[in-house]
């Protein structure tokens, strides 16, 4: 059997207690700036210390890209070690720059050192953010152990954003007005009158389709979208970051209503909770065919 490696980054938020289970991924570390200070994400500090870092830090914390050279050095890393087909999954290329530094590393080492071409290459750009592509890279590595040809794992991989609803809820507007994702002025009108923005990701952007007034209509909004989008047996996922009391409901709220198939409950990392907020709430599933 080939050997294959999947590369993806740490804005994939794959919890560490899965990572420790599957050395067929490497996870490369985002470079941020934390008060002047370079920190790398998933390295200086988990998900949860993040929150922390967040409400602390007297600016808004930014995020860099993982180099082109970072990506040709694990590329070379990777076939020195026999590996013979090579995944990247990249974060969304319309949030980061990252995709394409992954794509010129592959043509850059192919170049320097013709012998790697050997080794296949395939770069995806998710067009996702957040557990919604990480957990599809761990769809990739059951797809690897249950023996599937690495065009096989690729095509899947290829097709998460066709495959994949999503709804979160921002229930505290500060920072999407903080990070530009909202115009001041609509989060001032947003406060004053309770409204909860329902974002989603289309096309590789995050975006806000639906706004509803309070934390109630928030968690129904959900779980409407949810049942009209969804595949109603598929099981879904619930991301939060701090926000338990929302997070609880909306899993109590599912549960309600008769979706009881939740796979897992996880938290959100650096890439939405900066620009976000840490306390939206969401979740994502398989769509209907």
């Amino acid at each position: 059997m080939s050997k294959i490696r999947i590369i993806t980054d740490s804005a994939s938020d794959i919890p560490d207690e899965y990572l420790a289970l599957v050395p067929e991924v490497v996870m490369l570390n985002i470079p941020m700036v934390v008060d002047g200070q370079p920190k790398r994400e998933r390295r200086d500090f988990s998900i949860e210390e993040y929150y922390d870092i967040l409400a602390n830090a007297a600016e808004l914390p930014t995020t860099s890209q993982i180099t082109m050279m970072e990506y040709q050095e694990e590329y070379a890393k990777a076939f020195a070690e026999g590996v013979e087909h090579l995944i990247v999954v990249t974060i969304t290329a319309k949030a980061s720059n990252m995709f394409n530094a992954a794509c010129m590393a592959r043509d850059n080492l192919w170049e320097e050192q013709p012998e790697t071409k050997a080794m296949s290459i395939d770069v995806i750009d998710s067009r996702e953010y957040t557990f919604l592509y990480g957990h599809a890279v761990l769809e990739g590595v059951k797809m690897i152990r249950g023996g599937a040809d690495y065009t096989e794992i690729v095509k899947h991989l290829s097709t998460i954003p066709q495959r994949t609803g999503v709804s979160f809820a921002i229930y505290k507007l500060d920072y999407a007005k903080r990070s530009g994702r909202i115009s001041p002025a609509a989060a001032f009108a947003g406060e004053l009158m309770g409204l909860r923005p329902i974002m989603s990701i289309l096309d590789g952007e995050v975006k806000i389709p639906h706004k509803v007034r309070g934390d109630k209509q928030a968690v129904k909004k959900m779980v409407d979208l949810f049942e009209q989008e969804a595949d109603p047996d598929a099981p879904y996922t619930i991301m939060w970051a701090t926000n338990r009391p929302a997070m609880e409901e909306l899993r109590d709220a599912m549960a309600a209503r008769g979706h009881k198939r939740c796979r897992g409950i996880h938290r959100i990392g650096a890439a939405i909770t900066t620009n976000s907020g840490p306390t939206l709430v969401g979740m994502f599933y398989t769509k209907k065919q």
